[in-house]
């Protein structure tokens, strides 16, 4: 297992001119920014910093001096109308460095976790902080040669950290894990799921009674099932239920999320319709699973969701895409009760496809924040809507 400081050079810490064409709303509690350089851009992760502003993670293309294209980590943080404050990418001028997930640290700091190509060639996950400026405070890569570690979740503990990634090699994912880091960085357990059977993802993981639950997808024959896996505190597995939904041929896990005494589990399934979503209510007694009620939501196309964010009503805030029947896929973010039913749904189309919502959260007053990405004339950049709490904004035609 490697555990050591990435090596970024002054070179690869830049700030970006920022591309922060926007548009200005009326109301000054919503807006619609756009930032990222002159190459292609994606936003996969924001977070609220409560009266001060907005961290923004993803990754950035940029070229070398010969013309080669390469990928650095994002981030920016922003003031609460969505100005940029400063907007860095992290890595050299050969690497892929992604960040797909952001927290804020208790000083306005950035704890952006994401992937990296090691000095062998193979992909480790990487915990990057920053102070309130954008500064690296410290790096550390977590992995095992000959093998690709992918970022794919984080929980913040009262000690540190749960990562989560999963575990492949040329291109196939075969195996996730879970790793406990303490506030230094240091690594307390790790643990591999592979004699679950061929896992595919590994999509949230929540704190209960007697550790963690994780939800995630494993293979089955040519399809897949939703796999939920109950751990001590230690990642040891105590219990695992495998989901199939009725009427779906196949299903990926989207993410879990406790609210009150329950779980609700969002996935996207394949139906005799096409693509849909699926909300399922969980109860987890002691330590087993029992799937309650199974709800599908329609609709008049594919559709498909990346983030499953509380809503704080009981239910959940759905992030994703829709296509719209142009050929093209438009953001679509859909509010749900505690019961997995439909209160509404809004799309958002700004720019020429395909557009995904990957991220959302919630501000203080309950305000809702999305984060993700829009093509314009061929380039993909990153995206922050904010809007009140039912979804509503302004026309987003760029300016």
């Amino acid at each position: 297992m490697k555990k050591h400081l990435l090596s970024i050079g002054i070179a690869g810490i830049l700030s970006l001119g920022a591309c922060t064409d926007s548009v200005e709303v009326a109301e000054p509690e919503r807006f619609i920014r756009y930032y990222g350089s002159a190459y292609d851009d994606e936003g996969y992760a924001v977070a609220s910093l409560p009266g001060e502003g907005y961290l923004l993670a993803g990754n950035s293309q940029a070229a070398s001096p010969e013309g080669t294209r390469f990928t650095r980590m994002y981030a920016a943080r922003t003031d609460l109308n969505g100005r940029v404050l400063w907007e860095r990418t992290y890595g050299g001028n050969s690497a892929f460095t992604n960040a797909s997930h952001v927290l804020a640290d208790d000083e306005g700091g950035a704890i952006l976790y994401g992937t990296v190509t090691s000095h062998e060639g193979d992909m480790d996950v990487l915990l990057l902080r920053t102070d309130a400026a954008g500064s690296v405070m410290d790096s550390i890569t977590y992995g095992i040669p000959g093998q690709d570690d992918i970022a794919a979740t984080i929980l913040k503990t009262q000690s540190g950290f749960i990562l989560g990634n999963t575990i492949g090699e040329n291109g196939k994912v075969t195996d996730v894990a879970l790793r406990e880091i303490d506030a230094a960085g240091s690594t307390l357990w790790t643990e591999n799921y592979g004699n679950i059977g061929p896992l595919r993802s590994i999509s949230s993981v929540v704190q209960t009674a007697s550790g963690y639950a994780w939800a995630g997808t494993v293979a089955r024959g040519s399809d897949n099932e939703i796999v939920l896996v109950a751990t001590d505190s230690q990642g040891a597995i105590l219990s695992q239920q495998n989901i199939l939904p009725e009427g779906a041929s196949s299903i990926r896990s989207a993410g879990m999320q406790r609210t009150g005494g329950q779980y609700l589990l969002a996935g996207n399934v394949h139906t005799g319709s096409g693509k849909r979503i699926a909300i399922m209510n969980i109860r987890l007694t002691g330590n087993t699973f029992a799937v309650e009620q199974t709800k599908i939501i329609s609709g008049n196309s594919d559709q498909e969701i990346n983030w499953a964010e509380p809503s704080g009503n009981g239910g959940l805030l759905l992030g994703g895409y829709y296509d719209n029947g142009l050929s093209l896929e438009d953001w679509m973010l859909i509010k749900t009760d505690r019961e997995g039913n439909e209160l509404w749904r809004k799309s958002y189309g700004s720019g020429t496809g395909p557009d995904e919502i990957h991220h959302i959260t919630r501000t203080p007053l309950g305000d809702i924040l999305l984060l993700g990405t829009v093509h314009f004339a061929n380039n993909s950049i990153i995206a922050l809507y904010k809007t009140d709490n039912q979804g509503n904004i302004l026309d987003s035609t760029p300016q």
